[in-house]
């Protein structure tokens, strides 16, 4: 239903299990959902629509549907959370863009330049993981985590390091495919190429990196575009988040494929010139470990006594995340051929 409060492009929704295909949406540019009087407690009221889905089946419902259709949690106030239509680039250009941040085509980014105005001779890739609030109303903080925002410090000294936002599904698209913009993965290769020509650096001196989604990132198109690349416990299966932690990525009903099915199929066809950092001690390791071993791809399995989770693995492997990027950098081979498990024990 329209609502006179708002503009002409946009609609407001009070009721939680609207059917929004059924809706005349073409032309709304934002959605806004009325949901303060959802929710048990006063607390889960005060949360946005993605907080209450997390628990509400009509709630979860909804934000897929607008997830499908394009329309990502932008903000939320006074018990309204409202979400912008993602073809409308002027509009998320107004809280996307600043001073550190572009966009090319489809695709948000920054770059961080060398210092002293050196010309940069390598480029690293960022991929974001899930953000530290995933369901934070702030699109910028949840699809554009900054991870390791000191990384300039242990790479080489003309290096710039391009840092790629990940717009779609609800956490995040894991720069994959998803149900509204099924061209997503060949905008990130082209922007890749973009990037890394504009800035007039070699493939060959090409890294991507990410860890957790944003290994799942780094992994994907390392292989689809022959990229060098070092993924940190990448997620390359839906099946553990959905079932132990109720769907936490969203992931159910707002992606084209499966992320093994994904996987399986790419590793079979793209070329493999990277390394997967990951753990025993994560309840993801198993997936990576069938698909790496299958598919030749090198992974060092980390022993370590602070490694229990998931996200344990990347805040202790940094050491060994910077020896794999800078002897890819510095072109140094290391004895890691093939199918292998290291096991670095802590002293």
């Amino acid at each position: 239903m329209a609502n006179s409060l708002f503009s002409e492009r946009s609609f407001l929704f009070t009721d939680l299990s609207d059917n929004l295909i059924t809706k005349s949406l073409d032309e709304c540019e934002i959605v806004h959902i009325d949901k303060s009087n959802f929710g048990q407690g006063d607390a889960k009221k005060n949360h946005n629509l993605y907080g209450l889905a997390r628990s509400d089946r009509n709630a979860k419902s909804l934000v897929t549907q607008l997830s499908n259709l394009g329309y990502y949690l932008t903000d939320h106030k006074d018990g309204i959370s409202t979400f912008y239509n993602y073809k409308n680039k002027e509009l998320y250009d107004s809280i996307l863009i600043d001073q550190n941040t572009s966009r090319w085509k489809d695709i948000y980014y920054s770059i961080q330049y060398p210092e002293n105005n050196i010309r940069p001779s390598r480029v690293i890739f960022v991929f974001s993981s899930v953000a530290d609030f995933p369901y934070n109303q702030n699109i910028n903080r949840r699809c554009f985590f900054k991870n390791f925002k000191n990384i300039n410090r242990y790479i080489p000294y003309d290096t710039a390091i391009v840092r790629v936002c990940d717009v779609g599904g609800v956490v995040g698209s894991f720069y994959m495919n998803n149900n509204y913009d099924l061209f997503f993965e060949q905008k990130i290769q082209e922007f890749l190429r973009y990037a890394y020509g504009f800035l007039n650096v070699s493939k060959d001196n090409v890294v991507l990196y990410g860890g957790s989604k944003g290994g799942t990132g780094a992994l994907l198109h390392g292989i689809l575009g022959g990229y060098k690349f070092v993924a940190v416990d990448p997620i390359v299966s839906d099946d553990f988040h959905e079932t132990a932690y109720n769907d936490s990525h969203f992931t159910k009903g707002t992606f084209p494929e499966r992320k093994f099915d994904r996987f399986s199929r790419i590793c079979n066809e793209g070329s493999k010139r990277g390394y997967i950092i990951t753990s025993s001690g994560s309840p993801v390791f198993e997936y990576i470990r069938k698909i790496a071993d299958k598919n030749n791809i090198n992974y060092i399995d980390v022993v370590h006594q602070d490694i229990k989770s998931h996200p344990d693995v990347g805040k202790n492997t940094i050491n060994i995340l910077m020896m794999l990027v800078n002897s890819m950098f510095y072109n140094v081979s290391l004895s890691v051929d093939g199918k292998i498990n290291h096991s670095l024990e802590k002293d």
